[in-house]
């Protein structure tokens, strides 16, 4: 569905404001398992905090890290899943799983961390498809040898706010193909059922276009407390919000090419007391279509839609 959207401007950084977009759109990571290595989950809860103040996630174990204070490393990644196990059971697919994850910082005072937004939508795909899980938030790696061990902060989740897992991950050959893929265990909450079970996820990286610009936006300066999220990133774009007195809300939209336009995958309905001026459908389309996209920068507060973002990752991919 094509629109108009609103301007998008750059407002964090000493700089003349961006002009408006005449662009009209259509509109449209890395995890891995091996049964050998089952983690238990916690939870997690969050709170809110102004423009450049610390990210202050609710464990112990994350330390308080301004983001003018941390750099990042790393690439971001497209992570799209291939199969899921509630063991002991098989492996089936009846989602289509995308997960845009951005880079990860880099501070000497604290745990390496990332952004993520993970949309899991049923099969067939289509526009009437149905949400199966959706959710954003923090992955903090806590270990890295002999497996990379991470530990997922559902920030915002269709299922249960603040939530958090775990798992271990393990780069493996697929005996098919060749190809590398992501062997990721632990023990997590089956949403078919609401209970914990062991399993087993295996995930398939997809390329990025070198040169292409990507764009990782929270609707807070502080990540932890943000109610809504937006990627850009390769051939995808997803936003997710679930802020108060409002459904959840997801939209993912897809180009087939960089110079293709967006088209619409999914999103969902829109309640009647949101206002459609400061829809996230406006926001994502704000950003599609901006011109200024590529000067963005990290802790950059950008407006879209009439809606203030906070730029946690923004950058072009090499």
């Amino acid at each position: 569905m094509a629109r108009r959207p609103r301007h998008s401007k750059v407002v964090g950084r000493d700089q003349p404001p961006l002009g408006d977009s005449d662009a009209s759109t259509s509109t449209e990571n890395q995890r891995g398992t091996n049964p050998e290595h089952l983690i238990d989950r916690s939870s997690v809860r969050n709170g809110s905090k102004a423009q450049q103040e610390p990210i202050r996630p609710s464990h112990q174990d994350m330390t308080s890290v301004p983001l003018s204070e941390t750099s990042l490393r790393g690439n971001p990644s497209i992570s799209t899943r291939e199969s899921i196990a509630w063991l002991p059971d098989p492996p089936f697919e009846d989602s289509s799983v995308v997960v845009l994850s951005s880079r990860s910082t880099s501070t000497p005072s604290a745990l390496p961390s990332l952004l993520y937004l993970d949309l899991r939508l049923s099969l067939p795909l289509s526009t009437d498809s149905t949400v199966t899980w959706g959710f954003a938030g923090l992955r903090q790696t806590l270990q890295l040898e002999p497996l990379p061990r991470h530990r997922w902060y559902h920030i915002i989740d269709t299922t249960c706010d603040g939530m958090s897992d775990e798992g271990q991950v393990e780069l493996v050959k697929d005996p098919k193909t060749g190809e590398d893929i992501e062997v990721e265990t632990g023990i997590g909450r089956n949403p078919s059922t609401g209970a914990m079970q062991e399993y087993q996820e295996i995930w398939s990286e997809e390329p990025i276009p070198q040169g292409s610009n990507y764009t990782f936006l929270t609707s807070t300066a502080d990540p932890e407390t943000s109610k809504a999220f937006m990627a850009v990133l390769g051939s995808h774009a997803l936003a997710l919000s679930h802020e108060e007195g409002l459904p959840f809300q997801a939209i993912r939209m897809h180009r087939s090419s960089p110079d293709a336009a967006w088209m619409l995958v999914y999103k969902s309905s829109h309640s009647p007391s949101e206002p459609s001026a400061h829809s996230l459908e406006a926001c994502l389309s704000a950003l599609l279509s901006s011109p200024n996209r590529d000067i963005i920068k990290r802790g950059d507060r950008v407006e879209l839609g009439g809606r203030t973002w906070t730029a946690f990752d923004a950058g072009i991919y090499h």
